[in-house]
């Protein structure tokens, strides 16, 4: 069953029984009443609050592969590295800093 406009989020994915696109709604625009949403191969759409409920989207969940939806090529992801985990022991580089 469709989504009534009150109940969607920013976040959710859907699947337009029309086009078989699936497409995430990433963001709501009360000021100019719209919904923009972005389908999996990154193209991005504005639908007005009216014209939401003819678009009759289902529930869907996010799809196996999302990198057609984000701004990125395959090589970009070695470009940036992030160390979460921090040093082994978090004593070492005060000990370095304090000799």
């Amino acid at each position: 069953m469709p989504r009534r406009l009150y109940e969607i989020e920013i976040g959710d994915w859907y699947l337009s029984p029309w086009t078989s696109s699936r497409f995430e709604v990433v963001a709501m625009d009360e000021a100019s009443r719209a919904v923009e949403i972005q389908y999996e191969d990154g193209t991005v759409e504005e639908i007005d609050y009216e014209s939401w409920p003819q678009l009759e989207a289902e529930d869907a969940g996010p799809p196996d592969d999302i990198t057609g939806a984000l701004d990125t090529e395959p090589e970009d992801d070695d470009q940036v590295s992030l160390d979460l985990d921090g040093p082994d022991d978090p004593f070492e580089e005060l000990d370095y800093l304090l000799h």
